[in-house]
């Protein structure tokens, strides 16, 4: 039986606690709103199913210091430390990670996450790394533990780099709950949720249609998508609600209802349970339609996002959305008639963009009633189609952080950043949108997550 140690460090750059969700997304929230870290929770039920002592260390949402992981590491002694990281976050685990090698040095470290297995030799070249897991991370942690070196791992052989070949789970259904119990459940909170506290969980790993040149998600799970049945979505279910007392999920699949039959199966058997459960998701907007956000909407779901990117037909071509701007307005019209709130998750800067193109997104998101708008730069991250079409111009990149940032050299990423803003500022400040907000607030404690919500992305 080995001993290991899962870490969920919340990391400072430039002065500010970020909190990284450290999975195939890399993407980051203020510091104070932690997410369960479910690739984490996964990789330890799998661990401890095994026979094997597992922790986690998820400082997010404790608001610890990394110095107090590298104590508990210290004092713990554990054989194995394990983290996933992302290109951002990359050089501050990799900083976390010498400071335990120097306080442990007998300790043997793993470090996932996409930038690592894109790039395991980035993560490998430091001394303080001694395996590389590559893809999702629940598999080769548990590898490790057992003494399996066959997939998903990479380390160093003297000056050569050793890479097992990539293995995807193949039945999720045989996977282990995630270990909800490992987590301080109760301190998971969101001001965008309707109840709390919440967990997340997912139906499936990958994309229905993985086409999107920006998008991430292939980098782990290789252009596939699997599902889990009903009857072991429900059953998970069943646990939150009457084991961990949880009655809100947020829903991680990339596309929650890639499987209208699946979802379908789901939904009625919250219904025919009598489940006490709310819930959101996030899915394209031409995998859904009037009956089944109905449907959705009776099982408890709340709140959807669609990933709309662009008001530009000729963009979301170029980017391999295949979606159109005339059936995004209909699947949000559809959501809101169906009673549920809708989030629109905008990309600024992607592929073909321009000031003029950009500057169409805040009026499109305002015009279409949105209740929530997410505005991001669009980044061309290694191991994406974006970044292989824009490799050769890399050279006029600005690399922001550890994350390639394309600077189009129409729109530098200064402007970039200036009109994210103020897109942020339009949406959000808008006085009838303010009064809305606060009349729908339902604990006094949201109102000051909504307010340092507001702030990190106002000031971002």
């Amino acid at each position: 039986m080995a001993k290991f140690f899962i870490l969920q460090p919340m990391l400072y750059i430039d002065g500010k606690a970020r909190v990284f969700l450290r999975d195939w997304t890399g993407a980051d929230f203020p510091a104070s709103m932690a997410i369960p870290p479910l690739d984490q929770m996964t990789a330890a039920a799998i661990l401890r199913e095994r026979g094997h002592e597992v922790r986690i260390l998820d400082t997010n949402v404790t608001h610890e210091p990394p110095q107090k992981v590298v104590d508990e590491v210290t004092r713990e002694a554990p054989d194995f430390v394990g983290l996933a990281s992302g290109w951002e976050a990359l050089d501050g685990d990799l900083a976390l990670l010498r400071e335990i090698k120097k306080r442990r040095p007998e300790v043997t470290t793993i470090i996932g996450g996409p930038p690592v297995t894109v790039h395991p030799e980035l993560a490998l070249a430091d001394p303080a790394v001694d395996y590389a897991a590559i893809g999702e991370i629940d598999d080769p942690f548990a590898r490790l533990a057992d003494g399996d070196r066959s997939a998903n791992l990479a380390w160093r052989e003297g000056d050569e780099i050793r890479t097992t070949p990539r293995e995807l789970v193949k039945d999720l259904n045989a996977l282990p709950f995630p270990a909800r119990d490992l987590v301080p459940s109760r301190r998971y909170r969101a001001p965008f949720l309707k109840r709390n506290p919440f967990t997340t969980m997912a139906m499936s790993r990958g994309c229905s249609r993985p086409l999107c040149t920006f998008c991430t998600t292939n980098i782990y799970h290789m252009h596939r998508i699997r599902l889990r049945s009903a009857e072991n979505v429900l059953a998970e279910l069943e646990e939150i609600v009457h084991r961990h007392r949880i009655p809100q999920i947020l829903f991680r699949d990339d596309t929650f209802t890639a499987s209208e039959k699946l979802v379908r199966g789901v939904c009625g058997g919250i219904l025919a349970r009598g489940l006490d459960v709310t819930w959101r998701c996030t899915t394209r907007h031409d995998l859904v339609n009037p009956d089944l956000l109905s449907l959705m909407a009776r099982a408890g779901c709340h709140h959807i996002s669609f990933g709309l990117e662009t008001p530009n037909d000729d963009l979301l071509e170029i980017n391999g959305k295949g979606a159109t701007i005339e059936g995004q307005a209909e699947a949000v019209r559809w959501s809101k008639e169906a009673g549920l709130e809708v989030t629109g998750l905008f990309m600024i800067g992607v592929e073909g963009d321009t000031p003029e193109s950009a500057s169409r997104v805040l009026p499109f998101a305002t015009g279409m009633q949105l209740d929530y708008a997410e505005f991001n730069i669009a980044t061309a991250t290694p191991g994406t189609e974006f970044y292989r079409r824009v490799a050769p111009k890399i050279a006029v990149a600005e690399k922001h952080k550890n994350r390639w940032v394309y600077n189009t050299s129409i729109m530098p990423l200064r402007q970039l950043k200036r009109m994210r803003r103020r897109a942020y500022m339009g949406f959000y400040l808008r006085p009838s949108y303010v009064l809305r907000r606060l009349i729908n607030i339902r604990e006094v404690g949201d109102f000051g997550l909504l307010a340092k919500t507001a702030a990190r992305l106002l000031l971002s």
